[in-house]
């Protein structure tokens, strides 16, 4: 996955929301807005750019050192194409005890607090592809992806550059709100409307829905 080429950057949405409605001495609250929005806008969907495809692991031992940006596997196969199955915990745990010593596959493979474990223990050092849904992440100002939310000035979102002001949208919402304006509905309309252009743009037809995300709850 490439870096947008370009895009708003986290200072130039918090100009934007100050610049738009939002007074000066106000940068604190404007990032917690903006990060609120952007944890929505990465939980909302199976966004094609949460996906990371058949990346190379390699174990040597029942519990492989994990990417740093790993959340949540969705396939492992071994270097010779055969799947690795995956086994709900309890029932990976009496296929293969803690004092199993039997090595080879693996074959199977539980996930423990994001903690991939095969099943066998590799007879020795094996090469797989493991895809994965990452944590949070974004771009810093080197096009470097980084996990996860946007901190420094210079950070930009993960996602195609024309979507980004949906965040201006959204955290606009959100600040709007919590000052007791009545205006933010329109706002979060507006944030719905871009985030289904989103969805519609970004995800497969078979994911996409226009079911609309809830508001948030400040």
């Amino acid at each position: 996955m490439s870096a947008p080429a370009s895009g708003m950057s986290l200072l130039q949405i918090r100009t934007e929301l100050n610049e738009q409605r939002f007074g000066p001495n106000m940068d604190s609250s404007l990032s917690r807005w903006i990060r609120l929005r952007e944890g929505m806008i990465w939980s909302d969907s199976e966004w094609p750019f949460k996906r990371v495809r058949r990346s190379a692991l390699s174990a040597s031992t029942a519990t492989p050192t994990m990417p740093s940006a790993h959340w949540k596997t969705v396939s492992l196969e071994r270097s010779d194409g055969v799947e690795v199955t995956y086994m709900r915990p309890v029932d990976f745990n009496r296929a293969y005890p803690t004092n199993d010593s039997s090595t080879g596959g693996p074959d199977a493979y539980t996930v423990l607090n994001g903690q991939i474990i095969l099943g066998p223990t590799p007879s020795g050092s094996i090469s797989l592809y493991h895809s994965y849904d990452r944590r949070p992440s974004h771009y810093n100002d080197s096009d470097v992806l980084t996990v996860g939310t946007m901190t420094l000035d210079t950070d930009y979102p993960v996602y195609p550059a024309e979507y980004h002001y949906v965040l201006v949208a959204g955290a606009m919402a959100s600040g709007l709100k919590v000052q007791n304006d009545p205006t933010w509905d329109a706002l979060e309309q507006e944030f719905q409307q871009l985030l289904n252009l989103m969805r519609e743009d970004l995800l497969p037809p078979d994911q996409y829905s226009t079911n609309q995300y809830g508001r948030d709850g400040l």
